[in-house]
């Protein structure tokens, strides 16, 4: 494999989606035509990142764009998994075998989508509702690896979905009214476009789903300065949770990927099939986005080191993750949700977050 082939499939794989646009991969190149992937714990943002799940699964979408990029050009792409508990950074090694046969058809659509997977944050429309036969059609990719499954509670089945948004709207609710939460998330919020051109990471505030007065209340929100404090004695917290549920309930469905114990290695395949998952949903004009605040949440129920969140909030989140839990456990037979999103019908975004150079993730 060519100097050129390796570029050109870093520059695929670094189109993968990651939390809040953060981009946490290191690549390393022997110079043998080998990548070997790389957790970059140094882009771990506090809270957000407590689990470090959220990193699995953008490294597993990482190797999917590899996979389907190095078919394109005509090569079979061998992952030799090698996270370890004395080495969690290190993810797999990936290596490359020339194909003796073209890519299928399929695999060509999904590559060809690689560039324009996106995430939607804006509501959907509430009254066009995603075909049964598109579901099927999206759960067989979601069995192309054996342990995993993909549950869909669509908005027709009113009593488990509206237990679902009740999940969902008090973990936004318990973040949003988190002042350590805030003001992390700030870090990601980009503001000008010369900001993004520097940065190159982040989200955009534009593609926050926000109207332009919420935009203006923004800075505000996520001001670090505690003089502004009083704006979440009015109730944000309650009206962003309010907001949540109004973008689900304007939704066709929730997905929610499926899968073994929830070890490191369970995340990144499960990240593997989110990629596959989600450009194919693109494809078929159908709009997503990751909903994932409540196993964060969890994440530092459970964390051994200082956590960010009070005794109550601790409370509050054990509870919902107990309620949820049993609400996955009768639909799944004992898998694990890995990873949930709102799915429905919705227009483009007209703005597309931006990527950091490819060198900049290069590493020794």
């Amino acid at each position: 494999m060519t100097n050129d082939e390796i570029n050109f499939l870093l520059d695929q794989a670094i189109l993968a989606p990651s939390g809040d646009n953060w981009q946490p991969w290191k690549f390393i190149l022997p110079g043998n035509g080998t990548i070997e992937l790389r957790i970059d714990f140094d882009r771990r943002l506090p809270f957000w990142d407590e689990d470090p799940g959220t990193l699995y699964l953008s490294a597993g979408a990482v190797i999917e764009n590899i996979r389907l990029a190095a078919q394109h050009i005509g090569y079979a792409l061998k992952a030799d998994y090698c996270w370890s508990s004395d080495n969690p950074a290190r993810v797999a090694v990936l290596s490359f075998q020339l194909m003796t046969s073209p890519s299928s058809a399929s695999d060509e659509a999904l590559f060809a989508g690689i560039s324009r997977r996106v995430t939607n944050r804006d509501f959907y429309n509430p009254f066009r509702f995603v075909p049964a036969e598109t579901f099927l059609k999206i759960n067989e990719i979601a069995k192309t690896l054996d342990g995993f499954h993909l549950l869909w509670i669509t908005r027709q089945q009113k009593k488990d979905y509206c237990k679902l948004v009740h999940f969902m709207m008090r973990a936004d609710r318990l973040w949003m009214g988190n002042r350590s939460a805030r003001l992390i998330m700030a870090r990601s919020i980009r503001y000008s476009a010369a900001e993004i051109e520097s940065m190159a990471d982040g989200m955009d505030v534009r593609v926050m789903g926000m109207n332009p007065f919420d935009r203006l209340m923004i800075p505000l929100i996520f001001s670090p300065d505690p003089r502004l404090e009083w704006i979440h004695r009015l109730g944000i917290a309650q009206a962003f949770s309010l907001r949540t549920g109004l973008q689900l309930h304007t939704s066709s469905a929730c997905g929610i990927l499926l899968g073994p114990e929830g070890t490191p290695l369970d995340f990144v395949r499960a990240g593997e099939l989110m990629e596959r998952v989600w450009i194919a949903l693109n494809q078929e004009g159908i709009a997503l986005q990751p909903m994932c605040a409540l196993p964060i949440l969890v994440a530092n129920v459970k964390s051994s080191g200082q956590t960010l969140i009070s005794a109550r909030e601790k409370e509050i989140a054990s509870k919902l993750w107990q309620d949820f839990s049993e609400f996955i456990h009768s639909h799944s037979n004992g898998k694990k949700a890995l990873f949930m999103f709102r799915a429905g019908y919705a227009a483009a975004p007209k703005v597309r977050l931006p990527r950091r150079k490819r060198n900049s993730f290069l590493g020794g």
